[in-house]
């Protein structure tokens, strides 16, 4: 019989087994970390121990028999080509004396810590139909000396990588004063890269300009919000076509916003994925004009426009189809403005040009962003959202105002709040409502002026869900309504005695004998920090919900 009764990876911020780990992280922002804790559960003594922890970041596309990409469910005969493009590992225990059972019964508590690299990491994704994505797990392995050689065990743990606000509001902020030259936490880039081969040059922070040939319209198309959206908002774009060539008229003009997903094989071999529809799309047609002065046959037998067709364009970042881009090799998802020109001699389009647009995540709720943009350029309040819009327009006139809609917090967002959630009083820890602990200002991670510091000093956010960088404090705090007079103990939990944690219980309003189960059980503060509910129930009997709540919502805070 295995001596290991159980091993399990979970986040710091919960007990629960099943949970995935959330952590952000983006180029050039504050350094993140994932933290978690180990859990093992011995019926014997264990020799030779060695524990490792590997962060792993991969990304994969998939192909069916033939050499076609995947779209239904997964099978034997799929192949994968899967390229690991980030890799950090931790020892975590390689002593040569015995690995010993908990002394209460619980599990054997190891904690992890990751510093994340500066470097972007790409954002989770999974394609709707399966054909690739982006991971991130945590694997752990234990090795130990069996009866019959060294035995080795695995376990996993999934992490959702996601982009933080902080980087959001720099992409923005970058984007409303002239455009973006280069990608951030593995988005891709809205420069000139990746447009069509007619293009000539660029103007200016977010326009290009094609003169028109003997064979080739011209035209200009210009960004002046710049090409960073968000989905629920609408890329404005100013298209001009400034001529046609002798005895050409231009006929139809279309613009649309198309999601580009591009996985490769192992041949290096790229395939695009079919994609529903477009975000969006506007076409619109045109009484044959020749543009830019010149006649059709010499005589004027056409309509003839001397000055240049000009279309303001505003076309709506679908939030049912929109993806944020990203691109990790072999995946790549981009969104792309669209313009094709048509004209009187030829079904196929005179000019067809991809612009790389940068999709980002929607902000989180109650994020309020008034100074942050440039002076020159028109503020964007996150606010309660106006009705959306589900049309898109043509308008000959420029707008000069930009309406940024606001998101909800993501699902996976709201499923990261640690199980206890149900049974912590709101007033402490992290509930139900996603309402931060309460931090005392005499307390280290009290977001006071110096601690965010990190923000530029234009900016005004306010983000009640998820709080930057709050680092971690040893102190611990009781409400004096919940759990009588308020404690502040500036030892370390992890360096308080058996009698302090008992003293520390009865002022919660433990009984006598759940002071004397802490007492007889020997939990000192290292012992506590590791405590779960189960811990608290089966072991030190701990049966009053009150209690309960005080006890759990306590530790979480001390650790958050």
């Amino acid at each position: 019989m295995s001596p290991i009764q159980g091993i399990a990876i979970v986040p710091r911020d919960t007990a629960a087994t099943d949970e995935p780990f959330f952590i952000e992280a983006a180029h050039d922002c504050d350094a993140q970390v994932l933290e978690g804790t180990f859990k093992i559960k011995l019926t014997a003594a264990l020799r030779n121990v060695r524990v490792t922890i590997d962060f792993v970041g991969l990304s994969y596309s998939r192909w069916e028999f033939g050499g076609f990409l995947a779209t239904k469910p997964e099978t034997d005969k799929d192949v994968k080509n899967t390229k690991v493009f980030h890799m950090q590992t931790e020892i975590l225990y390689d002593l040569k004396e015995p690995m010993q059972p908990n002394p209460i019964g619980g599990a054997v508590m190891i904690p992890f810590r990751f510093t994340l690299p500066h470097t972007a990491l790409p954002i989770s994704y999974t394609h709707p139909a399966g054909s690739g994505g982006i991971e991130y797990t945590l694997r752990a392995v234990i090795q130990y000396q069996g009866a019959f050689g060294r035995v080795r065990q695995e376990q996993t743990a999934r992490v959702i990588v996601s982009m933080p606000d902080q980087a959001k509001l720099r992409l923005l902020n970058l984007n409303s004063c002239g455009g973006i030259v280069g990608g951030v936490g593995g988005f891709v880039s809205s420069g000139t890269s990746g447009l069509a081969s007619d293009y000539e040059s660029g103007v200016g922070g977010g326009s290009i300009v094609s003169e028109v040939t003997a064979t080739r319209v011209g035209y200009t198309i210009e960004m002046p919000r710049g090409s960073v959206v968000v989905p629920g908002n609408s890329l404005e774009v100013h298209v001009a076509v400034t001529g046609t060539p002798p005895n050409v008229r231009l006929r139809l003009l279309s613009a649309s916003l198309r999601m580009v997903a591009t996985f490769t094989n192992v041949q290096n071999v790229a395939t695009v994925a079919k994609t529903p529809r477009p975000l969006s799309e506007i076409t619109q047609s045109f009484p044959l004009l020749s543009i830019g002065g010149y006649l059709i046959n010499g005589i004027g037998n056409g309509c003839v426009s001397v000055e240049p067709v000009r279309r303001s364009l505003f076309l709506l970042v679908d939030p049912e189809l929109a993806v944020p881009s990203v691109e990790a090799p072999p995946v790549s998802i981009k969104t792309v403005f669209r313009l094709t020109i048509t004209t009187d001699n030829s079904e196929l389009p005179n000019v067809s040009i991809d612009v790389p647009i940068t999709v980002i995540p929607p902000l989180r709720d109650r994020l309020l962003v008034s100074s942050s943009l440039a002076p020159s350029s028109p503020r964007a309040i996150y606010g309660p959202p106006p009705p959306p819009h589900r049309s898109n327009s043509i308008s000959s006139q420029l707008s000069s105002p930009i309406l940024l809609h606001q998101q909800s917090l993501p699902a996976s967002r709201q499923q990261s709040v640690h199980s206890f959630s149900t049974l912590v009083d709101s007033s402490v820890g992290v509930g139900v409502s996603g309402r931060p602990p309460f931090r005392h200002p005499s307390l280290p991670g009290y977001p006071n002026s110096k601690d965010s510091s990190h923000l530029s000093s234009d900016f005004r956010a306010i983000d009640l869900d998820y709080p930057l960088q709050q680092k971690r404090h040893s102190s611990l705090y009781s409400s004096a309504t919940e759990f009588g007079p308020p404690v502040f103990l500036d030892r370390p939990l992890e360096s308080w005695t058996v009698e302090m944690v008992a003293a520390w219980v009865e002022r919660l309003g433990g009984s006598e004998e759940d002071v004397r189960n802490f007492l007889n059980h020997r939990v000192d503060g290292g012992v506590l920090l590791g405590l779960s509910l189960d811990d608290l129930r089966d072991e030190l009997e701990i049966f009053s919900v009150p209690l309960l709540n005080r006890l759990l919502g306590a530790i979480q805070h001390s650790v958050s």
